[in-house]
């Protein structure tokens, strides 16, 4: 954390490709209708949606340009998360409670994924809600 002349921030490392190139957003490369791609990245979606949801990491804005997709190889990457993580509560159950943090996660992912999503029908069609307890 530094200090700004705006209040506190953040500095994180450049995510860069295996080739050095800076990394590109999800909305990028779902842009390109690579349907293999597609395909894979929905698993790989799914897979960081059921991670929050276990490690109770809230969310506000899982959308694809605050996902970055770094190339580890030729069919290979791995999704980072740039922006949208947390929330903005007064009274910020869910940072202390996982019961408060899941309901949070199923309700946010549950109202606007489609929305997130809603430009590319291909991976939005795989990509399914939490299940409601």
């Amino acid at each position: 954390m530094v200090d700004t002349n705006l209040g506190q921030g953040a500095i994180f490392e450049m995510v860069r490709d295996d080739d050095g190139q800076v990394s590109k957003s999800l909305n990028y490369y779902l842009a390109q209708e690579n349907e293999c791609f597609n395909s894979q990245v929905t698993t790989e979606i799914e897979t960081l949606k059921q991670y929050f949801y276990t490690q109770w990491i809230v969310f506000h804005d899982l959308n694809p340009t605050n996902i970055l997709v770094k190339r580890l190889g030729l069919d290979k990457f791995l999704l980072i998360v740039i922006d949208g993580i947390g929330h903005n509560h007064f009274i910020p159950l869910a940072s202390y409670s996982s019961s408060f943090a899941r309901r949070k996660l199923t309700r946010v992912w549950n109202r606007r994924y489609r929305q997130w999503y809603e430009a590319y029908p291909s991976v939005l069609h795989h990509l399914t809600p939490y299940l409601v307890n």
